[in-house]
């Protein structure tokens, strides 16, 4: 048995030998203009502001890592809106690239980039 995704018709279709064909339509796939993310100034000294695009109103966690994934900051907020976070506690951190992730509540979007600390 062997099993296809079309993203076309957004279904998964099953090939079992001698048995036919089932098609599904059980997966779901979110648009990819669904959230992006844009951050600025990169590189950062002291904060960096994170520019949240969205069509989704709810709630989204933004997180801080470094290069091994540990996690440096995170807030949780409600955006019903596309909107400008400002994260301002970069200046402990030391010269180097970060990641920032934006995560909805329910999981289905998650976008990350990539940004670098330069020093002041």
């Amino acid at each position: 048995s062997e099993e296809f995704y079309d993203i076309s018709t957004n279904q998964t279709i099953q090939i079992s030998e001698g048995s036919g064909i089932a098609v599904s339509s059980e997966l779901q796939l979110e648009p990819s203009s669904a959230l992006s993310i844009n951050l600025f100034p990169n590189p950062a000294v002291s904060e960096i502001s994170v520019r949240v695009e969205h069509q989704q109103p709810s709630y989204y966690t933004i997180l801080v890592t470094d290069v091994l994934g540990r996690t440096l900051s995170s807030q949780t907020r409600f955006l019903s809106a596309s909107q400008t976070v400002r994260i301002s506690d970069l200046s402990n951190m030391a010269t180097g690239l970060y990641f920032i992730s934006v995560r909805s509540q329910n999981g289905t979007l998650n976008r990350t980039k990539s940004f670098f600390v330069q020093p002041f």
